[in-house]
């Protein structure tokens, strides 16, 4: 199981980097906004978050449908399992939030924020990326699981809009 788990991960880092890394040999085709020398790193951070969230999403569905095979310490465990996923989702949103604003700033492209594509990247940054951080961190704090999987529902669909909008 071990050794599995350790092919997966490294088969997905290399998965979601190269496939941000396929996207710099066209730097034409892609909007300033989400064209950066750093688009292997942001693609990798957004898929650590995509993972945690895509977890959290999946475990509502697998949770309803065993919960009558699964023993009483998995159930009392599952919500502070989730919280867990949560606190890990927020931190990673906030660090990937930080990194696009500094790939913004490295390629100074400030002057594109103002049109109408820079409208729709704040609405993928702050609607799918801000907004969850935050609601994963209250929910986090305030132990509330429903935020935390609304959240994470948020972030699976803010990635996915994200690799459309680069595509």
């Amino acid at each position: 199981t071990i050794l599995l788990t350790i092919f997966g991960v490294v088969l997905s880092t290399l998965h979601q980097s190269s496939l941000g890394a396929m996207f710099l040999i066209a730097p034409s085709k892609l909007h300033p906004l989400w064209y950066s020398p750093f688009l292997p790193v942001f693609f990798f951070i957004s898929s650590i978050a995509a993972g945690l969230s895509m977890v959290i999403f999946e475990s509502i569905f697998s949770h309803k449908s065993f919960h009558d095979v699964m023993d009483a310490e998995h159930k009392i465990s599952h919500d502070e399992i989730t919280l867990g996923f949560g606190k890990a989702a927020s931190m990673v949103l906030a660090g990937y939030f930080s990194i696009k604003i500094f790939g913004i700033a490295v390629g100074n492209n400030w002057k594109y924020l103002f049109t109408p594509d820079g409208i729709w990247f704040f609405v993928e940054i702050i609607g799918f990326v801000l907004i969850p951080c935050f609601l994963f961190a209250v929910g986090v704090r305030e132990k509330m699981v429903k935020l935390v999987r609304f959240s994470a529902i948020l972030t699976v669909l803010g990635i996915v809009l994200n690799r459309l909008n680069i595509t």
